[in-house]
C-alpha cells in the first residue's frame, strides 16, 4: 500500500514538472515570437541632423592584451564591446508572460548595429555576436566578442621605460550615433595579462565629428576606447642596458693595459663589434621614424666613445714606438737640442741619453693612459646616469 502511494506521488510530481517545463517553454517561445515579430529598423527619420539619430550606448570589457608591435605599429587585443539601446516596440508586460522580466534571443533574429573600428588593420566591422539580452522595458543589449588589430602611433622616445596610448575609434555605420555614459573601465578578474605590457588604464571617450561629403555635412558621434600601456623594462635592462654599461666601462679599461702587451687594439675592436651587435638588435625592434629614442642616442654615445678610445690608443701607440727610434718622438727632440748646443748633458754618452729619454717617454705615456682611463670611465658613468635619470 505504501509502495503504491509513493509511486503515485512520484508520478504526480513528474507530471507537474513536465507540465511546468512545457508551459515555461511555451511562454518563452511566445515571448520570442512577440519580440521578433515587432522588430523594425529603429531609424525612420531621413533628415540629416543630430536630433534624428538613434542613440546607442557603448561599453567595453577588456579580456586580453595580445601585443603591441613597435615596428609595424599594430596593437592587438581582445575584448567585449557592449551595445545597448531602447526599442519600445520590443517591450512587453511581464504579467502577460508568466512574470518574465528578461529573455535572451539569438542575435541573428534581431536588428543590431554595426560596430566598426575604422583604424583597424584587418577587419573593420566585427560580426561575432553573442545572444542578445532583452528586458521587458524594451532595452536590448548586444555583446560583440572579438579580437582586434588596430593601428597605434608609437612614441619610442623613452624606450624601454616608455608608456604608450592606443586609441580604438568605434564609428557608427548607419543612421545612429554612439555614446558612452561612463569614462573609466574596470578590468575583470579573468583578464589575461601580457608579459611585455602592463595595462595601466582603459577609458571611454565621446567624440563628435562633422564629415563633409560633397555639399553636405554629416554629423558623426563616436566612442573612443583608449588604452594606456606601460612596458615591462626588466628584460631590456638586463639584456641591453647592463651589458652596454659594462662594455663602456671595459672600453675605458684598455688604458690600464701596458703598451708592451700588444693587445690594446684587439681589445678595442672586440668591444666595437659587441656594440654593433647590440645596435642591430635594438634597430630591429624599433619603428623607422624621425624621432630617436634615448636608447639610440645612448648607444651612439658609447659607440662614439669607443671610436675616440681607438683613436687615442693609436696616438699613444705611435708615441710609444716613436720613442724607441733614433729620430722620433721625445728622443729626437732631446738629441737635436743637445747636438745644437754641442754640450753633452750631464757628461753622459749618447746611448745613456737615449735610454733615459725612452724611459721618460714611457713614463709619460703611462701617465697619459691613467688620465685617459679616468676621463673615459667618468664619461661612461655620466652617459649611463643621464640616460637612466632623464
Amino acid at each position: 500500500m505504501e509502495t503504491r502511494l509513493l509511486c503515485s506521488v512520484a508520478l504526480v510530481t513528474f507530471l507537474c514538472v513536465v507540465v511546468h517545463c512545457a508551459t515555461s517553454t511555451t511562454v518563452l517561445q511566445r515571448l520570442q515570437q512577440h519580440i521578433v515579430s515587432k522588430q523594425t529598423l529603429p531609424i525612420r527619420n531621413t533628415t540629416v541632423s543630430m536630433a534624428s539619430l538613434f542613440d546607442i550606448a557603448i561599453d567595453f570589457i577588456p579580456v586580453a592584451i595580445i601585443g603591441l608591435n613597435e615596428e609595424t605599429q599594430v596593437f592587438a587585443f581582445s575584448g567585449i564591446i557592449v551595445a545597448a539601446w531602447l526599442d519600445l516596440s520590443s517591450a512587453w508586460n511581464p504579467a502577460d508572460f508568466n512574470n518574465t522580466h528578461a529573455v535572451t534571443i539569438e542575435s541573428n533574429l534581431l536588428w543590431s548595429p554595426q560596430v566598426s573600428a575604422i583604424n583597424s588593420v584587418s577587419r573593420i566591422t566585427t560580426t561575432l555576436k553573442e545572444d542578445a539580452l532583452i528586458v521587458n522595458n524594451g532595452q536590448i543589449t548586444m555583446f560583440y566578442v572579438d579580437a582586434y588589430e588596430t593601428s597605434c602611433e608609437i612614441d619610442t622616445g623613452y624606450f624601454p621605460f616608455d608608456e604608450q596610448t592606443c586609441d580604438v575609434l568605434l564609428f557608427p555605420s548607419g543612421r545612429y550615433r554612439f555614446y558612452t555614459p561612463k569614462s573609466d573601465v574596470d578590468t575583470p578578474e579573468y583578464f589575461f595579462r601580457s608579459n611585455e605590457w602592463r595595462l595601466v588604464s582603459v577609458r571611454l571617450q565621446n567624440r563628435s565629428y562633422m564629415q563633409p561629403v560633397f555639399e553636405l555635412s554629416f554629423p558623426i558621434q563616436t566612442v573612443v576606447i583608449q588604452f594606456k600601456l606601460k612596458r615591462y623594462s626588466a628584460f631590456y635592462v638586463m639584456s641591453i642596458l647592463s651589458p652596454i654599461g659594462i662594455l663602456s666601462l671595459m672600453n675605458a679599461c684598455v688604458f690600464l693595459l701596458p703598451v708592451e702587451s700588444g693587445e690594446k687594439m684587439s681589445f678595442l675592436v672586440s668591444i666595437l663589434v659587441s656594440y654593433a651587435m647590440f645596435l642591430n638588435f635594438v634597430y630591429s625592434t624599433m619603428p623607422r621614424s624621425d624621432s630617436l629614442s634615448r636608447l639610440t642616442i645612448y648607444l651612439m654615445l658609447v659607440v662614439s666613445q669607443s671610436c675616440l678610445s681607438i683613436m687615442s690608443t693609436i696616438y699613444l701607440l705611435n708615441m710609444y714606438h716613436a720613442s724607441g727610434q733614433p729620430g722620433g718622438g721625445c728622443v729626437a727632440f732631446g738629441m737635436r737640442t743637445s747636438l745644437r748646443s754641442k754640450v753633452k748633458p750631464d757628461n753622459r754618452t749618447v746611448d745613456s741619453f737615449v735610454k733615459d729619454s725612452v724611459s721618460k717617454s714611457k713614463t709619460s705615456i703611462r701617465r697619459i693612459d691613467r688620465f685617459m682611463f679616468l676621463v673615459f670611465s667618468c664619461s661612461a658613468l655620466l652617459s649611463l646616469m643621464v640616460f637612466v635619470i632623464y
